[in-house]
């Protein structure tokens, strides 16, 4: 299971008033906070003035300050483009790709084959309402990205998280999807932002960590998630465990011991 730091995002008010401070002590510490679990930070200043300059300054405090792989997370592939080079040699995902979107205006990015991907099968119409339309759209979707020169297992297809508090089988059908995507394309990898399916409901760790532990059953590869909460934490490395993926519990022992 890789684990992804959520909290580099400037969707969240304090985020973004942290970024746009320029309070770089505050920004190193909310780093290290998600540094501390996870194996990747998420970086997105999509909301800032300066979009790409900020970008800039938070991917070079995380490289500088921890050993991290980098997502580079913006609705701007210009952003992308104009950064990814900083990232040298760490590993480095991109977030993300649809079918209508992207592909061409990054396409020499992908060609090099040294990015991963986050794949969005999403439909013209949005996001498909069944597990089996969204895994047909991803198998087309990971097929081109092949053919750009992107490897298949550097692809991470999100299942795509809606709230449950908007559909009362929108959990059932991200788990069904992850489920489905890891028979039908077994080289690819599943991602999943787990904190969207408690939008809008109280005590939401209680539904991520439910959610987590759901589908770390179902087989899911990658987390995006809050890597300071212990709750959340905690849920992924007991699941590991139930799902046979932590031989003798090794890993929860030292994260439990790490407490």
């Amino acid at each position: 299971m890789i684990i992804v730091g959520e909290k580099l995002n400037s969707s969240i008010p304090s985020v973004l008033k942290i970024f746009e401070s320029g309070d770089e002590q505050a920004a190193a510490a909310l780093i290290r906070q998600q540094a501390k679990n996870a194996d990747m930070l998420d970086i997105n200043t999509a909301l800032c003035a300066d979009e790409r300059g900020m970008m800039a300054k938070t991917l070079a405090l995380a490289l500088e300050t921890t050993q991290c792989s980098i997502m580079l997370d913006s609705p701007d592939p210009t952003v992308i483009l104009d950064v990814a080079c900083l990232c040298g040699d760490r590993e480095t995902v991109i977030n993300s790709v649809t079918p209508s979107q992207r592909i061409d205006e990054l396409s020499d990015l992908l060609s090099t084959g040294k990015y991963g991907i986050v794949a969005l099968p999403v439909g013209e119409a949005g996001t498909p309402e069944t597990a089996q339309e969204r895994v047909r759209i991803a198998e087309l979707l990971v097929n081109r990205l092949v053919r750009v020169g992107v490897r298949e297992d550097r692809i991470y297809v999100d299942a795509l998280v809606e709230a449950a508090a908007f559909g009362q089988n929108n959990a059932k059908t991200t788990l069904e999807t992850v489920s489905l995507l890891k028979k039908t394309l077994p080289v690819s990898k599943t991602v999943m932002g787990v904190s969207n399916v408690s939008f809008g409901l109280p005590a939401r760790a209680n539904l991520n960590n439910a959610f987590l532990a759901c589908a770390v059953m179902a087989g899911l590869d990658m987390a995006i998630i809050d890597a300071a909460a212990t709750s959340t934490v905690s849920a992924l490395r007991a699941a590991g465990v139930l799902a046979g993926e932590d031989e003798y519990g090794i890993e929860y022992i030292d994260y439990i011991r790490s407490l």
